[in-house]
């Protein structure tokens, strides 16, 4: 499914993308194949200690967001810019289609597409009493 407004939560170890329009929505998940990697702080070391995100997995990301016009992406810590920032150097033509980087907790997929619909102003249509879907 290609729609025009795509929804990226992320972080370190996966990611949702979620493709949707008023009456759709589909949701992908890509796993870092590196999200299960522990790094841990030692004295006297450089460094910040944080796990930083792989490119192959924010090549996989771009690969699931496709054509979407309008991006938000969310998630919480890092992640988020990274995905952003990474997609300045390498995908600038996708990181002009990214309206908006904000943190987000972690969220069922069906909180995510209703945050999604409030953001860019489409809530589902409702049908009425006399149709059916």
């Amino acid at each position: 499914m290609q729609t025009n407004h795509a929804l990226v939560w992320i972080d370190h170890r996966s990611a949702q993308v979620i493709h949707f329009d008023r009456e759709t929505d589909e949701v992908t998940t890509v796993t870092s194949k590196h999200g299960n990697e522990h790094l841990h702080h030692k004295a006297m070391a450089t460094g910040d200690g944080n796990v930083k995100s792989h490119p192959d997995y924010f090549i996989d990301v771009i690969s699931a967001i496709g054509e979407s016009a309008e991006i938000l992406v969310v998630g919480p810590a890092d992640a988020k810019t990274e995905f952003r920032k990474y997609a300045e150097s390498h995908r600038p033509e996708l990181a002009k289609r990214i309206v908006k980087v904000e943190p987000m907790d972690h969220a069922s997929s069906g909180q995510l597409i209703d945050y999604a619909r409030h953001f860019f102003a489409m809530p589902k249509v409702r049908l009425g009493p006399h149709h059916h879907a």
